[in-house]
């Protein structure tokens, strides 16, 4: 008899975890790593992103991290390319991210909603 956890292996799968670098995206990618999938995260912080690679490579040396602002779209396609040249194709993907921007509502600019809905 399997136990649970055997069950919800994601041995062989390959994990895309963005805004992986820190708080919940980070903690996510540190659980499907340990269900046994490949993992890559991508942060807008290097720290964050060395940060969280030191936690995933005693466990996986392959683990990738990338810096990247997702909101900018034409860095997809390469950052993609080097997900899938690092760990495979991607069977899972989590987007993580999460833009702050503190002040009252009424100051916010088309400009700040945009990036916050991005």
């Amino acid at each position: 008899m399997n136990s649970i956890l055997e069950s919800f292996s994601l041995q062989g799968r390959s994990a895309l975890v963005i805004g992986g670098s820190n708080g919940i995206g980070r903690q996510i990618a540190l659980g499907l790593q340990g269900a046994g999938a490949r993992t890559a995260i991508v942060g807008r912080t290097q720290s964050r992103v060395d940060a969280t690679l030191q936690l995933l490579r005693p466990a996986d040396p392959r683990a990738l991290g990338l810096c990247a602002d997702v909101a900018d779209v034409a860095q997809l396609p390469q950052l993609f390319e080097q997900v899938r040249g690092a760990i495979g194709e991607i069977d899972i993907l989590v987007n993580s991210q999460g833009v702050t921007n503190i002040k009252p509502a009424l100051d916010y600019t088309p400009a700040d909603y945009a990036q916050l809905t991005a």
